[in-house]
């Protein structure tokens, strides 16, 4: 094999420069080395510039075909970044989305709407894939921060809405799959306070929920959620935590209404409650009222919505027979007891075959 000094000659053609002396062939050897050499060393470099500049699209000159975003006149999707796009140009397809801007509006009794903003979105192959942040035109702070993962939002996603009084509140939740999971925490923007929880399931209302006031971030309602519908209590409280209401639900259905008065802490009222195709939600059975220290002040019968009286019966006899029943009813149930719909029409039968309590 040849040593490197002759492999040299023979490949550029010229003496190796060792063999001469003087700066002059040195000179020429390093740049004949250069010149042959220099293609190779500039790949990596233009690589790696073209890797560290990302491509961004302004959406004015976007096409949208098909779902998915492309640069003008390509017949490939668009990679990188767009900016200014119409948060409604997409927002709208997200049913996730949704949900997590009523339930803010539903508390703070505001309003968050994604039309109107303007968004700089993240997309890999035409369609939403990174972070993107939307604000109305003209302003520095977003208002819309979220991740998407093919088209599909995830992560946190964080909302700012305000209400018609100008009080302007933050919610945040956990997306999975393009739907809220896990807990929804609603912020006064002003100071921070946590104003509401309430809990998601794959979309789905499941759990507990609380309602804190604004101000003094004291718990003022509390309920239960199962499938998206309230069951159980709903209490609300003064900032003292001393019950004012208490509204009993089923399955999503108002069942009972109960008033408390804030300085004794004794019921001033209870209203039961009925619900048919028919009727809708109404007054159903027997309502009464206290006064502040416990004593009865008003009873009262009613019958899908209507107060049952010797004028609407027609008779005053049938009413006392039926009023007769229900205390009948109340001395063997207790004095709180509440006569169902069902049970109101049997007294009412019994009464007009002349059938009373004994």
């Amino acid at each position: 094999m040849d040593p490197p000094a002759k492999r040299f000659e023979k490949s550029v053609g010229i003496a190796h420069p060792s063999r001469y002396p003087g700066n002059f062939l040195n000179l020429l050897f390093d740049f004949i080395m250069l010149k042959k050499h220099l293609p190779l060393l500039l790949v990596p470099l233009m690589l790696s510039l073209v890797g560290c500049q990302p491509s961004t699209l302004d959406f004015r000159n976007a096409d949208i075909s098909n779902g998915k975003i492309f640069s003008g006149s390509s017949n490939s999707p668009f990679s990188g970044l767009v900016t200014n796009v119409p948060a409604e140009k997409f927002m709208g397809t997200h049913a996730g989305f949704d949900k997590v801007s009523n339930m803010l509006n539903q508390v703070t009794g505001g309003y968050m709407s994604y039309v109107g903003r303007l968004c700089d979105v993240h997309v890999a192959d035409g369609v939403l894939d990174g972070t993107i942040t939307c604000r109305r035109p003209g302003e520095e702070n977003t208002d819309i921060d979220a991740s998407f993962k093919h088209n599909q939002l995830t992560e946190q996603l964080k909302l700012i809405g305000q209400n018609q009084r100008g009080e302007r509140f933050r919610t945040e939740v956990n997306m999975q799959d393009g739907q809220p999971d896990g807990t929804q925490r609603s912020y006064s923007v002003d100071n921070n306070v946590l104003v509401h929880t309430v809990q998601w399931q794959s979309g789905t209302l499941f759990g507990p929920e609380e309602v804190f006031d604004k101000k003094t971030g004291n718990r003022i309602r509390e309920a239960n959620i199962i499938g998206g519908r309230y069951d159980g209590e709903m209490i609300s409280y003064d900032l003292d935590g001393k019950v004012l209401r208490r509204l009993t639900f089923s399955n999503g259905v108002q069942q009972l209404d109960e008033s408390f008065d804030p300085g004794t802490g004794k019921m001033i009222g209870q209203i039961p409650y009925n619900y048919d195709n028919m009727h809708g939600l109404v007054v159903h059975g027997i309502a009464k009222q206290w006064d502040a220290d416990g004593t009865l002040i008003s009873e009262k019968t009613y019958k899908f919505g209507t107060e049952v009286t010797a004028a609407s019966t027609g008779s005053g006899d049938l009413n006392q027979c039926v009023d007769d029943w229900i205390n009948a009813f109340r001395k063997e149930q207790g004095a709180d007891a509440i006569g169902s719909h069902d049970q109101l029409t049997e007294w009412e039968s019994w009464c007009k075959s002349g059938k009373r309590p004994n």
